[in-house]
């Protein structure tokens, strides 16, 4: 049976809802999912709407507190603390537990995984790495981010969906170098613990298909019927009002309406460049490509009015 993960916060809870729906709705036999939030609240909602799901073996929670680090780069950017949360699992996670599939709450599952997932479960246990994820770039393509980060190797993976070899974490001690390299080399970091990762095993991982891990930038280069998880990784987000209207959107807005808690899910922030978007969008009549224009209209106006993050 495989385990999968999500760490996040309360302001990351409906897409967290959304992706382990879709997570559920696709995969062929039972899971566990383990969660890492720093809201009891929201991992106990998670908790009750899905514990009686067919496929799900077992939910299991973890209220983190971590109010005693300071996490680097984080004010100001599109991520919250929580996209460090990972790092401590080895204070929550089960002992006897060998592997565990760690997901951001911005991917989305389009298809089956669970053959493509033990196929490199078995290449992973045989290799002695810490863990499996997709090469995001090489040093020749990034020579800037090798640079400062000061890799040795010439491959830095994508850290938004990784199979996490867990045996190797404890034995190694892999959180509490992480928490080092957070602690010591904050201001190399790009990337936030992204970076961190990438510093610790620098190259050391098993490389899998870009299936796994597939950008959503890249949505009109492959068959959707390829893809087994789309990340939304970056600031340009699915829920956010002036994105809900584009072609990209549209696998997560359709995942998130199958859940019965309103058509779209959008947030509208409180900034001029929002502001002049959501304009734009209307007197381009953009919404109207939507099944439901004015829905996403009046969603729109309640977010704005609620000040939703």
């Amino acid at each position: 049976m495989i385990n999968f993960l999500y760490c996040f916060d309360k302001n990351y809870l409906q897409q967290a809802k959304t992706s382990i729906s879709s997570l559920l709705r696709n995969v062929s036999e039972k899971i566990t999912i383990h969660i890492i939030c720093d809201s009891k609240k929201s991992s106990s909602e998670i908790f009750n709407i899905f514990k009686e799901h067919p496929k799900i073996e077992d939910i299991k929670t973890y209220h983190i507190q971590a109010d005693n680090y300071t996490f680097p780069k984080v004010d100001g950017s599109h991520v919250s603390n929580a996209t460090y949360f990972r790092m401590f699992i080895d204070r929550f996670l089960p002992e006897d537990l060998k592997q565990v599939v760690y997901l951001d709450a911005d991917v989305i599952c389009m298809k089956d995984p669970i053959i493509q997932l033990k196929t490199v479960s078995k290449e992973l246990a045989n290799s002695g790495f810490g863990l499996a994820a997709l090469t995001e770039a090489t040093r020749k393509e990034a020579p800037i981010i090798f640079n400062k980060l000061k890799l040795n190797h010439d491959n830095y993976f994508n850290a938004g969906v990784v199979m996490i070899n867990y045996e190797f974490w404890k034995k190694n001690s892999v959180g509490d170098s992480l928490i080092d390299i957070m602690e010591n080399r904050g201001d190399d970091l790009i990337f936030w613990d992204q970076d961190v990762l990438n510093i610790f095993f620098d190259d050391e991982y098993i490389k899998f298909s870009n299936t796994l891990n597939y950008n959503f930038t890249q949505l009109d280069k492959i068959n959707n019927n390829e893809i087994v998880f789309l990340h939304y990784a970056g600031k340009g987000k699915p829920w956010d009002v002036e994105n809900i209207v584009k072609t990209f959107s549209r696998p997560y807005q359709k995942e998130y309406s199958k859940l019965g808690i309103q058509t779209y899910h959008v947030v509208f922030k409180r900034n001029k460049k929002t502001i002049k978007s959501f304009i734009k969008v209307l007197f381009k009549l953009q919404f109207m490509n939507l099944e439901k224009p004015f829905t996403y209209i009046a969603l729109s106006l309640k977010s704005f009015i609620k000040n939703e993050n």
